[in-house]
């Protein structure tokens, strides 16, 4: 869980700063990240799920690892994604948690939902915080790579929320943007809020995350951001 006192913000604040100084200083290149977007998550063994899914679309994998860009990624846990097959009645865990979704989703479903954890410049936690302690309704929206859905940043108490997935990990520095670790696998809002869903078929769970998160955001347009 993020724990964020009163010198939160400012603390990460002079973290991005320092580490944007660095950057800055030929000397210290060296010391930047490695690995991109996929290569990252890849190393980590809590983010086995999210790999195996994304390298199931070799567009999404190419576009994540992409030398010249500069995204932000919630990158939901292995656990995240077997709470989602239990939710919508998949078995099975880790990989065959996966496969399970791939199978009973449309391959397109799939992919829109790794596309919805992807925004298109690079948002830092303190960025988000901002964004969270902003303007209820629209000015807490970050527009996702999926087009006309955006995504929520929301504080509870010390917590920081991306829609109802808490962020348990911030700022995992990439050559190509940064990774945020998430709790829960994001959906379109509409979908989350759907609290029962055994009695839903797999095809209106999808037409509730396509077409009603689509509706909610209809002309809302999300905050600008500066890329850092």
């Amino acid at each position: 869980m993020i724990t964020r006192n009163k010198n939160f913000v400012a603390s990460l604040c002079l973290c991005t700063a320092a580490f944007l100084t660095a950057c800055d200083n030929d000397d210290d290149k060296d010391n930047g990240p490695s690995l991109n977007i996929v290569e990252t998550a890849d190393s980590v063994d809590d983010l086995s799920s999210l790999v195996t899914a994304v390298s199931a679309f070799e567009d999404i994998a190419t576009a994540l690892s992409d030398p010249d860009a500069d995204l932000t990624v919630f990158a939901p846990t292995n656990a995240a994604f077997d709470g989602l097959c239990e939710t919508l009645g998949v078995d099975g865990t880790g990989d065959t948690c996966v496969t399970g979704l791939v199978d009973a989703l449309t391959a397109d479903t799939v992919a829109d939902v790794l596309t919805y954890h992807v925004l298109g410049n690079r948002v830092d936690a303190a960025t988000a915080v901002s964004v969270a302690e902003g303007e209820a309704g629209a000015g807490r929206l970050v527009p996702t790579l999926l087009e006309g859905n955006s995504v929520a940043a929301t504080l509870t108490g010390n917590q920081l929320y991306i829609n109802t997935s808490a962020v348990t990990t911030a700022d995992v520095d990439t050559t190509n943007g940064v990774v945020h670790v998430i709790d829960k696998v994001l959906l379109p809002v509409e979908l989350e809020t759907i609290t029962d869903f055994s009695s839903l078929t797999i095809a209106e769970i999808v037409a509730a995350a396509s077409t009603g998160g689509a509706t909610a955001l209809d002309g809302v347009d999300g905050p600008e951001f500066t890329l850092l």
